[in-house]
């Protein structure tokens, strides 16, 4: 229920200002989600979207609200058009920068630098792309991920 979804974003951000300022949460940036793209469809997640970043506007239009914060830089681009299509506030975009398998191969990383490449070129010189996960290997844990590599 997108329009339920859409009044409790609107109370907690509205709580938020209240609490700490209008000044304070416009230095703030509301990311929509997480990782949907390996679970939704994207005409799906953007109906979330949309309910989540009308519902901040309604309490600030100064506040920051953006997304998709997917696990591959590939939905960018549809959200960039969406938003621009529908007149959806959107003022950054955000996704997430892993190796597609357990090794930090040169070729994934090229081919994934690409995708941030590609993303960021498609985001323009007005919105920024925020790249909120990142890491050389998908597992975090396993023996070749960089926390290993530091100690």
């Amino acid at each position: 229920n997108f329009t339920m979804y859409a009044t409790i974003v609107k109370d907690f951000v509205k709580t938020l200002v209240d609490y700490y300022g209008p000044e304070e949460v416009r230095t703030w940036y509301f990311e929509v989600y997480n990782e949907a793209d390996l679970h939704w469809k994207f005409e799906d997640y953007f109906e979330l979207y949309k309910a989540a970043s009308f519902a901040v506007a309604s309490v600030d239009s100064h506040l920051s609200v953006g997304g998709p914060a997917s696990a591959f830089p590939l939905w960018i681009t549809k959200l960039i058009d969406a938003c621009a299509k529908e007149q959806v506030p959107l003022h950054f975009v955000s996704s997430h920068a892993y190796p597609t398998t357990g090794g930090a191969r040169p070729a994934e990383l090229k081919g994934l630098m690409a995708q941030v490449s590609k993303a960021r070129a498609n985001a323009g010189k007005y919105i920024p792309l925020f790249i909120t996960e990142w890491n050389g290997v998908v597992d975090s844990r396993g023996i070749t991920s960089n926390f290993y590599k530091i100690i």
